[in-house]
């Protein structure tokens, strides 16, 4: 685990509060970027998707034209930017619905 992360459990835990139109502040990196901070907003609800059934929640970012997914798999959550994984650095809920 990269100590610059954020915590597995409090990210798991801000994953299961997020409801369709909550807005959050998501600092993360990827191999294109370093440590860009956005505000998002839910626009799909919880959903399991896919063979594994891996549960997913889709941002959107209105200026970027970007599709943000965030992914729980056993309990571990992660960031997709597009079809490219990220690093999540920083999360929080800005405005819940």
């Amino acid at each position: 685990m990269n100590p610059d992360t954020m915590n597995q459990d409090a990210l798991d835990n801000l994953y299961w509060s997020l409801r369709k139109g909550d807005m959050i502040s998501l600092t993360f990196s990827s191999c294109m970027s370093r440590k860009l901070t956005l505000t998002l907003t839910v626009t799909s609800p919880h959903r399991t998707v896919g063979k594994r059934k891996v549960n997913r929640v889709i941002l959107k970012q209105d200026t970027l034209g970007l599709k943000f997914t965030l992914f729980n798999d056993d309990n571990r959550t992660s960031l997709a930017v597009g079809d490219m994984g990220a690093l999540i650095h920083d999360a929080t809920l800005v405005h819940p619905a």
